[in-house]
């Protein structure tokens, strides 16, 4: 019986991903996932992550000084959530 190289589930599944065209798509859904983590319980509980689109996270807001808020760290925000998936996947937040 001939031993076949074993290979990590994880790596599998990107390749899958990659190959189907769906890595993107996939990353794109854990980044607006990943914003109730990225940013305190506060801001969380005030503002809805809804999409990605256009490299930019749609990101609903409740309260307008809070937007005010999120507007000046926008670039510390689209670092956190690039790092978080592992990949750049947006360039800037839009506040809506």
């Amino acid at each position: 019986m001939e031993r076949r190289e074993t290979q990590r589930a994880d790596g599998v599944v990107a390749k899958f991903l990659r190959a189907s065209g769906l890595e993107t798509p996939y990353l794109q859904y854990k980044l607006v996932q990943a914003w109730s983590t990225v940013v305190d319980e506060t801001t969380a509980r005030a503002t809805q992550a809804l999409e990605v689109r256009e490299q930019s996270l749609w990101v609903r807001v409740e309260v307008p000084a809070l937007r005010t808020q999120l507007a000046m760290m926008r670039g510390q925000l689209v670092q956190k959530l690039n790092a978080t998936v592992g990949s750049i996947i947006i360039y800037d937040i839009k506040l809506v």
